[in-house]
């Protein structure tokens, strides 16, 4: 057996299914909307990560991390989606969308976010003798993460019909048991592809109006208010969140009246 041709030709027939996102392809403009707004995004913490680290304190800590990990898995889905992985992508918009509801309660109670954080890490310290070892992006997270995502999913109820849309979501592709588009992946799938891309915009505007949210309390404000204003314009014109969600791409929070530093 020859292990490694058999495993070139096979990465080789993998590589092949997938889309080429041409100005054809009927899903071309959602593509480039989430990509361009992947970008920003990253741009934006980026940003605020080189020139405004010394105004991150225990009460942005953890919601900005978490919005790292969500630009991470907003690229898997683009990803995932491009090579016809509709199974992963779909895991892809559950884990965001766990990830969007713990940033938005995480901003709503920055006083428990720097009262965790704080905890954590004078846990951490009894543990770990020389602190230099340790990146802040290591902290692991703590149970009460999990009650504030039960608590947003609550609230969610009264938008959602009992929560239909978090089960489905659930159901969909994170449990092998189910069999819901177990003979999709490979093949081109218009409206599967179409829907994860649309949830994937609907979950990048989210965290998008959260981290500008994050950052309302400090002088990064403007500048990630400003960076990300442009995206929201921009999809305006080709996207509508779910009512659910209850986004707004002409959220308050960037109207060219907001003060730098203003609390939110």
């Amino acid at each position: 057996m020859d292990i490694d041709c058999e495993a070139q030709a096979y990465e080789h027939d993998l590589l092949q299914e997938k889309e080429e996102y041409t100005s054809e392809h009927s899903n071309n403009e959602l593509v480039n909307h989430l990509l361009a707004g992947i970008s920003r995004l990253d741009t934006a913490v980026s940003t605020v990560n080189r020139r405004y680290s010394s105004y991150i304190d225990s009460r942005h800590e953890f919601q900005d991390i978490f919005v790292i990990k969500g630009v991470n898995a907003l690229e898997s889905l683009y990803i995932s989606v491009k090579h016809r992985r509709y199974d992963s992508a779909y895991r892809d918009v559950r884990y965001l969308m766990e990830t969007y509801l713990l940033v938005k309660h995480l901003n709503e109670h920055k006083i428990e976010a720097s009262q965790i954080h704080s905890r954590q890490m004078a846990e951490v310290r009894e543990e770990v003798e020389d602190m230099s070892l340790l990146s802040r992006h290591r902290v692991v997270s703590v149970d009460r993460f999990y009650e504030m995502i039960r608590e947003e999913k609550q609230n969610y109820k009264e938008f959602d019909d009992g929560l239909q849309t978090f089960n489905f979501l659930s159901n969909r592709s994170a449990h092998p048991h189910r069999i819901v588009g177990a003979r999709l992946d490979g093949e081109h799938v218009e409206d599967e592809e179409r829907q994860v891309l649309e949830w994937g915009l609907d979950l990048l505007a989210g965290l998008c109006i959260e981290y500008v949210k994050l950052y309302a309390d400090t002088p990064a404000f403007t500048v990630v208010r400003d960076l990300l204003r442009p995206l929201f314009e921009a999809l305006e014109e080709v996207h509508r969140p779910q009512n659910f969600l209850e986004l707004s791409l002409s959220d308050p929070i960037f109207s060219s009246h907001g003060k730098e530093g203003e609390s939110v």
